[in-house]
């Protein structure tokens, strides 16, 4: 066979989701795995995980090394407006001034991901490497100063899509017994979305 070594890009969502088991505060790592993503509650997440089940499952029958990056929300440089619309649309909404989906999240530079990948091919690393930034979990809304701080000569502000006062009326909606998840979801509001804004997933 010509080809040695298998560098897979997956995701930190496959490592860990919203409403794992682990206790509040806690952190996840490379061992953790998220079996909690559905394809009903959150489809993004369970495709990443059964994509690394996959490759897992194939790299071993052929016997071939596999190394998996776990990236957070990757930002970085766009050359093709197309780029705009993938996780760089936070970076957009924040110079168009829109509402801005706020939620939490670990970030990562897309040079540092692509440094990942060139270094698990290049060396003898395996297994899965998580990428994200040292700074810990941040919210979306935290981009707009680090990029006034870098990029002082463009404009950029964004409110968020959901206040305070907002999420709580949803949260508290959504628990109702028996009717509470119906009333939501005619608001595009699931589970997953409510628990995206409201929880901190830490890595380390």
């Amino acid at each position: 066979q010509s080809c040695v070594k298998f560098v897979h890009t997956s995701s930190c969502i496959a490592v860990a989701a919203v409403a794992d088991k682990k206790a509040p505060g806690a952190s996840y790592d490379e061992e953790d795995f998220n079996e909690w993503s559905t394809v009903e509650r959150d489809p993004y997440g369970f495709a990443k995980a059964a994509a690394e089940t996959l490759v897992v499952k194939t790299c071993a029958e052929m016997d071939l090394p596999l190394a998996t990056v776990n990236p957070g929300v990757t930002l970085g440089p766009c050359f093709t407006k197309a780029h705009t619309k993938s996780s760089t649309v936070l970076l957009r909404e924040l110079l168009y001034g829109n509402k801005m989906l706020n939620y939490n999240c670990c970030f990562v530079d897309v040079r540092d991901v692509a440094r990942a990948h060139a270094a698990c091919l290049l060396t003898a690393a395996t297994g899965r490497h998580l990428c994200v930034n040292d700074e810990g979990v941040m919210n979306t809304m935290d981009l707009g100063p680090v990029a006034a701080k870098a990029c002082p000569q463009w404009k950029t502000s964004a409110t968020p899509m959901y206040s305070t006062s907002l999420k709580a009326w949803m949260r508290t909606v959504h628990d109702a017994p028996l009717v509470g998840p119906a009333i939501t979801s005619l608001f595009g509001i699931t589970d997953f979305k409510l628990r995206v804004v409201e929880e901190k997933i830490a890595f380390s």
